[in-house]
Parts: C-alpha cells; sequence; structure tokens
C-alpha cells in the first residue's frame, strides 16, 4: 500500500470495524463481521465497512439496522446494497 494509503487506515484493523459497528446495532454487526470474514486480506474491504459505519450519520441507527438486515438477507455486502 502506497505510505499515503497508510496514513489513511493507521490504526484501523477489524476490531475498529467491530466496535463501530456493534454501537448501531446486532445486524450492522452481523454485516460487518460477514463482509470481514469473507476478506481474504482484511485491509483491502476497510473502506467499505468505513462506508457503511459512516451511514449514521446520515440515517438514524434503527434505519441503518435495518438496511443492514436486508443486506444480509439478499446476501449483498456492499455499501451501495445498505446505502440504497
Amino acid at each position: 500500500m502506497p505510505p499515503h494509503h497508510q496514513a489513511v487506515v493507521d490504526g484501523w484493523n477489524p476490531d475498529t470495524w467491530r466496535r463501530q459497528a456493534a454501537a448501531i446495532g446486532p445486524q450492522t454487526a452481523r454485516l460487518i463481521e460477514t463482509i470481514l470474514a469473507r476478506a481474504r486480506i482484511p485491509e483491502p474491504v476497510f473502506r467499505r465497512c468505513q462506508g457503511i459505519v459512516a451511514l449514521r450519520h446520515e440515517y438514524p441507527s434503527a434505519v441503518l439496522d435495518a438496511a443492514a438486515e436486508r443486506a444480509l438477507r439478499a446476501e449483498t455486502f456492499s455499501y451501495r446494497a445498505v446505502n440504497d
């Protein structure tokens, strides 16, 4: 990873996203856990996790958690699936 990208993700690790997702709700936590578990290397999916977790600034936790549940049911583990 280029140095300027490394600076952005310093301190990011799977537990960072697990904690933040759990604070939103159980379905968001399950979604983030699924995304991380499916990645062979976790770092490339950190941006996806960051995007999903950042939606808490746009939507109430209950709405975001319901969207995560829909994404899980559809087996679509992407930012777009949650934000649509």
